[in-house]
């Protein structure tokens, strides 16, 4: 943007600061900043700046060499009212202004050049694609950082209103520069914070990469958010805060927390115990009081605020455990859909829970689902309306929330009040609802759900940079909340949908439901989520439609957010990765040893790393094909559960028994693998009984081309199950 009122030296510095004749960023600040012109330097102009702060702010300018954070390094905060939140911020981020260090959860970060650069006043030391020290240019001190808090609002509470602008400005003095970092409330001091955190680091961890910095920065949505779905693969608080650190570095501002679902009511209730008392085992989990106010907590010190979903009538299932108290549509595995009985029973025992549950969670906005129902048995469309709408009724002015649904209801039950807010995702658009005169949230599926994975870089984030606001009149764009991106955990169920339907189906994460699993889970859902999920932040921050995800600068960008929240301790796809649910770059997360035990799992669509075999019919050996020096170890004594042990101890010498159905027999005392069927544990024992009868469990089927051992066990419930490494 150039001001001035001298036309023809306006058209002129045009032609001069053309970014094709413009390559060098000092020689173009030199002759396209001085006074009565005045440049606003934005990532159309210059694209080496886009890749400095994610995401882009709205005005930047940069100028000047590099500047080295000094060992004194000062901090001050001014604020008209106490707040610890900011301080808070300040001693989060501190740490990470130092030299570049590897990410956690890269291997070949240093390889690539990314890590282990030394700050100094050395320009070749610094990152030139970073902005560094410009070539003999002397690094000056980086010294001071002011935080001003300014406005009127300084309330540490979170809502719809909050104000999260920010700018900064960094000034030279001689040989120092100091920050300012300014903000209308402490939210907007704390996002300040976090840009001046990326701009550290791109000058190589604990350098300015200019000595003049402005930037003015603000959202242009209100609702920036990611939603995760805990109430089929419960995330624990740990992990939750994990996320919440990387959605706090990319400015996200909303963790709709999807509560209940197909395998659980995940939060603890005190007036239905019943609801948390069967989520044992591998169902375990569900968040108690105490991780409620600690999650909020957590996400309130970042700027965030978390949105809870308790989805009715439809994805119910997760209240089963009350059965009696809510009645269902159908009986037997099937009992997903609440039934809305002529006694009221259900409605009344759902009202109770929602007045439980909005005492915990403190958001303005309560989520009530209403996604997928159907009609059958004895629910109809009517009754489901006056389910939807009472409920709605009572979360407004009962309990003085904002209600909040999925699209269907209000295009399908068509029972939102005018106040519900609507979350297009899959038949309509967020245009569609405000036509229709209610709020929207875009979280349309095709571009913002990440239920499956996709490649690394552009190919699989081109969808994700979509312009929200489509179709959307200027003149209701208030009524357009913002943009949604959503992690379902559908595919890490332990069978599809945990049986809601009555099929023993395989989902390809289903290794990673166990809570035994949560450490693997953590690396793979952040694995899913990130970097894809810097684009759509981005989007949701201020939508650019001249820019091309695909770019370089473009992905320079996101990979640079990326290996920066790696450094600090966030789990992502690795940069220049491709990532699924159970691999990184290749690599399992689950890392099997000499003692791992060997169990039955249901069998993943394309074979997983943990169910593919070889089996060498020479030596006998049955070996796990992604780790060849491990294989099926006769126990001895110890028959079950059978275990993984080297291959070269001489205890995995196991035989075909040449008939069918196939027995696989360990040689050297003639037993047969067997399935214990009360419990599914795999181990050895006597084929037959030693009786001669053919027992089913011991019946087996061998997949060359893929590896996979099946369990036959037709008299089990373990039948068509594969053979796995837990």
């Amino acid at each position: 943007t150039i001001n001035s009122t001298n036309k023809p030296k306006q058209q002129a510095i045009k032609r001069i600061c053309s970014p094709p004749l413009i390559n060098d960023v000092h020689k173009a600040m030199a002759l396209c900043s001085s006074r009565p012109v005045q440049i606003l330097w934005t990532f159309a102009l210059l694209a080496v700046a886009s890749a400095l702060i994610t995401p882009t702010p709205k005005r930047f300018s940069y100028s000047g060499a590099c500047a080295v954070l000094s060992p004194s390094l000062q901090t001050h905060v001014v604020q008209d009212s106490p707040s610890s939140l900011v301080e808070q911020a300040l001693a989060r981020q501190r740490p990470h202004w130092t030299p570049r260090r590897p990410s956690r959860n890269d291997d070949d970060a240093e390889a690539r050049g990314l890590t282990g650069h030394e700050v100094t006043c050395d320009s070749r030391v610094l990152r030139s694609e970073s902005c560094a020290c410009a070539d003999g240019a002397r690094a000056l001190a980086f010294t001071h950082v002011h935080v001003a808090v300014t406005g009127t609002d300084l309330s540490e509470s979170l809502n719809s209103k909050t104000n999260y602008a920010y700018s900064i400005n960094c000034t030279q003095a001689r040989s120092t520069v100091t920050c300012t970092l300014t903000s209308p409330s402490v939210f907007g001091a704390i996002y300040a914070i976090e840009s001046l955190t990326q701009l550290l680091y791109q000058g190589g961890g604990a350098a300015l990469p200019f000595s003049t910095i402005w930037v003015d920065d603000a959202p242009q949505y209100t609702h920036r958010g990611l939603m995760l779905d805990a109430g089929r693969r419960f995330i624990p608080v740990q992990t939750l805060q994990n996320l919440m650190d990387t959605m706090a570095a990319c400015k996200l501002n909303v963790l709709h927390l999807h509560a209940s679902d197909f395998c659980r009511f995940g939060v603890e209730s005190s007036g239905y115990p019943k609801l948390n008392e069967a989520l044992t085992g591998i169902l375990g989990g569900f968040y108690t009081i105490a991780d409620v106010t600690t999650i909020l907590s957590y996400a309130t010190a970042r700027g965030i605020r978390v949105v809870p979903e308790f989805d009715v009538p439809g994805h119910s299932r997760g209240f089963l455990p009350i059965n009696g108290d809510v009645e269902f549509c159908s009986s037997g595995p099937a009992q997903n859909q609440l039934y809305n009985d002529p006694n009221g029973t259900t409605l009344a025992t759902i009202k109770n829970v929602m007045s439980e549950m909005t005492s915990l969670f403190t958001d303005e906005l309560f989520h009530i689902g209403c996604d997928e129902t159907a009609v059958k048995g004895p629910c109809s469309l009517e009754s489901t309306f006056a389910f939807e709408r009472s409920l709605l009724n009572f979360v407004e002015s009962s309990l003085k929330k904002t209600a909040a649904g999925w699209e269907e209801v209000l295009f399908d039950a068509d029972a939102a009040t005018n106040t519900t807010v609507v979350y297009a995702w899959s038949h309509y658009t967020a245009a569609q609802v405000i036509a229709k005169g209610r709020k929207a949230v875009e979280s349309a599926g095709p571009h913002f759900y990440f239920t499956r994975p996709a490649p690394g870089g552009p190919s699989g984030w081109d969808t994700v940079w979509y312009d929200i606001s489509t179709n959307v009149p200027e003149a209701q764009m208030d009524m357009l909340l913002g943009g949604e991106m959503s992690m379902w955990t559908d595919n890490y169920c332990y069978i599809l949908q945990c049986g809601a339907f009555g099929q023993n189906t395989s989902v390809p994460g289903s290794a990673l439901f166990p809570p035994s699993r949560d450490s693997e889970f953590e690396k793979s859902i952040g694995g899913m989520i990130w970097p894809r999920g810097f684009v759509g932040a981005t989007a949701f921050w201020n939508f650019n439609s001249s820019v091309d995800p695909s770019s370089d600068s473009f992905t320079k960008s996101i990979y640079a957010l990326n290996d920066d929240v790696q450094s600090r301790g966030s789990y992502t796809c690795p940069t220049n990765c491709s990532c699924d649910f159970l691999t990184a770059c290749g690599k399992p997360y689950i890392t099997p040893n000499a003692s791992s035990t060997v169990t039955l799992e249901t069998c993943t669509d394309e074979a997983s790393p943990m169910q593919s075999w070889t089996w060498n019919k020479t030596t006998g050996t049955i070996a796990l094909a992604a780790y060849p020096s491990l294989c099926l170890s006769y126990n001895g004594y110890e028959k079950y559960p059978i275990k993984l042990g080297n291959c070269t101890d001489g205890k995995s010498n196991w035989v075909d028994s040449s008939t069918s159905p196939l027995h696989i027999v360990y040689q050297p005392s003639g037993e047969c693998l067997d399935v214990m069927v009360s419990t599914g544990s795999v181990g050895t024992y006597e084929c037959g009984s030693g009786e001669g009868m053919d027992q089913e469990n011991q019946h087996w089927s061998f997949d060359e081309a893929s590896g996979v051992i099946a369990s036959l066990a037709t008299n089990s419930k373990y039948a068509g199950f594969c053979l796995t490494v837990n």
